[in-house]
């Protein structure tokens, strides 16, 4: 299928010609306490809100003032949370959730703040804020509540919670230090919410795993753990630095930082999806498709790459490299001669990408292939169109942001940016027929561009 195009450009943005301003504030002073114990009578929302206020904020790093102006915002992101798990679970199985989740916020407090002050402290207090993320997910996976849901309530949470931080009037420094920690956050709660789903697709696609899927899913945790970890510690490397946290600017410029390790990893990511299915042979695929018949008789390895459903790349010595992400094979290998499958491709995406300012990839030859083949090869075509929307609308974003504002997205960008790529997906996944709710969102996330967001 058309080739997804790896980003290899990593934007780095220096704001260091811009004047610095002066920290407003006394010392530093702890942050009001009983932000863990506030609002218990209105569980669960009240652990969402404590949860906001957990992750925008850090112990000893928050002065009075913030807290004050943080609590009526984090309330009123949490009440957004509980109502948006509200539509798909019942209250109880959202009362197991926040009962662990409560649970290990208050862990986090203790450990945190039971860490030793400043540089000696910063591998053991990244370590406890890893640990609350993985317990995020454990009560979430231990409920039933499914990761992709968890972070798009999350998000729109936290982009309640900004925009009425927009109404206050936070200074400068104080505002980026929250951002940063939120952008940390929501990028910790992504890349979680990636591998989760794409772990469970895989099993309920393919439970015989393709040639070389366990080898590339051992790279991919590694990979994921690795990155979780730095990010956690360069975070708290400027966390403890005193200079930094006053510096309104600098702040700006971790939080590009922070933009750029994650390009990173969804490039990491990327490669590692995208070579990783070398290792098939297409005859296998060939052989099935000329067992069916009909206009598939005769099918060749040849014929499929000459259709344009897979990308091949040539070298300057006459050689070619054949691209089939291994995510995509699975769900080809999964495909068997018995399946009555259909797919009624969409007629809207053209035109989202022409008024996005893009242009229409070219679409493969699918004359060739006849069903179960072919539905999958129409809806994945019209999953690349969605993800090539998606990459026209952020960086049209991102452009504007950067010339009005110098400042990564916002979280009300980011939320109002998935919510219509979900929704997009939604529609068009729905069309595909024969096969289970379960199945056809596996198939989803297997066929979608290999991205973290």
């Amino acid at each position: 299928m058309v080739f997804r195009t790896l980003l290899f450009s990593v934007l780095f943005f220096s704001l260091s010609l811009l004047p610095a301003q002066a920290s407003t504030h006394p010392d530093w002073v702890t942050k009001i306490p009983s932000r863990q114990q506030s609002h218990k009578s209105d569980l669960p929302s009240s652990t969402f809100s404590n949860l906001i206020l957990t992750l925008a904020t850090r112990p000893d790093v928050s002065y009075p003032a913030v807290s004050e102006a943080l609590s009526p915002a984090a309330r009123a992101a949490g009440k957004t949370i509980l109502a948006e798990l509200k539509k798909e679970y019942k209250i109880s199985v959202l009362l197991a959730f926040v009962g662990s989740l409560q649970t290990a916020i208050d862990q986090f407090d203790s450990d945190y703040r039971a860490t030793e002050a400043g540089a000696a402290g910063i591998d053991a207090r990244a370590g406890i804020t890893g640990e609350l993320f993985q317990h995020l997910f454990a009560a979430a996976e231990g409920s039933g509540i499914s990761p992709e849901l968890l972070k798009m309530a999350y998000l729109k949470g936290c982009a309640v919670f900004e925009r009425r931080l927009d109404d206050t009037s936070l200074p400068f420094a104080d505002r980026e230090l929250i951002d940063l920690l939120l952008l940390n956050a929501l990028h910790q709660v992504e890349i979680r919410t990636y591998f989760v789903p794409l772990a469970k697709a895989f099993a309920t696609i393919n439970p015989a795993p393709v040639p070389n899927w366990p080898s590339v899913w051992q790279t991919l945790e590694e990979v994921e753990t690795d990155h979780l970890a730095a990010t956690l510690l360069t975070l708290e490397q400027v966390l403890a630095d005193t200079p930094t946290l006053s510096d309104g600017y600098l702040l700006v410029e971790h939080q590009y930082n922070e933009e750029a390790m994650n390009d990173l990893l969804a490039t990491r990511i990327g490669m590692t999806i995208t070579f990783g299915g070398n290792a098939y042979d297409l005859q296998t695929l060939a052989d099935r498709m000329d067992a069916i018949g009909g206009v598939m008789t005769g099918m060749a390895p040849e014929t499929l790459l000459d259709s344009g459903i897979f990308t091949v790349l040539n070298g300057i010595d006459g050689s070619s490299f054949v691209l089939i992400p291994i995510t995509d094979l699975a769900v080809y290998d999964w495909i068997r001669a018995e399946m009555v499958l259909n797919y009624k491709p969409v007629n809207f995406l053209n035109g989202q990408i022409v008024r996005a300012g893009g242009e229409v990839p070219a679409a493969p030859d699918l004359s060739v292939f006849a069903i179960p083949y072919l539905p999958i090869f129409q809806l994945e075509y019209d999953l690349d169109l969605c993800d090539e929307i998606y990459s026209l609308e952020m960086k049209a974003l991102e452009d504007q942001n950067v010339a009005i504002t110098q400042q990564p997205l916002t979280l009300q960008q980011r939320y109002a940016l998935l919510r219509a790529d979900a929704r997009r997906r939604a529609v068009i996944v729905d069309r595909l027929k024969g096969v289970g709710d379960e199945v056809r969102t596996a198939i989803r996330i297997l066929l979608s561009l290999t991205e973290i967001r």
